[in-house]
């Protein structure tokens, strides 16, 4: 049997949904304002995209060609905690686990045992997908709920082994 009539058994390929996720440059900003229109009208959320992009903080998750969300990722202001700035999917590709990646990606760059998101309280879906994902809610305030998620635990330092 060759491998072709082996790989027919699973059908075509392009019926298989993968993401890719990279690191954004200038050169995708376009793709990331044309997905977001808040973005596209609001100047403050644009520099912040625009800091990130040249910081390489900012993450954008494609399939092919096509941007389907891009996020924000850094450190509290303690940097004792990842935190999760901004995640953002195409309206059009909400809903299919690309929120969910773009945080999965996150969470295998935080260099620290804890990441947090902050959501505004009026974002039902937001909230259900953190959630979903392992995220614990850690605090209601009148505009926002934070939430926070245990990635992995600290160890304790070794004591030195004394030399007898």
């Amino acid at each position: 049997m060759e491998i072709e009539d082996e790989l027919d058994d699973f059908g075509p390929f392009e019926e298989l949904q993968y993401f890719m996720t990279e690191v954004a440059e200038m050169d995708d900003l376009p793709y990331l304002l044309e997905i977001d229109e808040e973005a596209q009208q609001d100047p403050d959320k644009r520099r912040m995209i625009e800091a990130a992009i040249q910081d390489r903080t900012c993450k954008l998750v494609a399939h092919g060609e096509q941007v389907l969300a891009y996020g924000i990722f850094d450190y509290s202001a303690k940097g004792k905690m990842g935190h999760a700035r901004l995640v953002f999917v195409a309206p059009s590709h909400r809903r299919q686990g690309v929120g969910s990646e773009l945080l999965m990606t996150f969470e295998s760059i935080c260099e620290q045992p804890r990441i947090y998101a902050r959501v505004p309280v009026t974002n039902l879906a937001a909230q259900e997908m953190l959630k979903r994902v392992g995220y614990q809610l850690e605090k209601n305030l009148p505009t926002e709920t934070i939430f926070v998620k245990h990635i992995w635990e600290p160890t304790p330092f070794a004591r030195p082994e004394t030399v007898q």
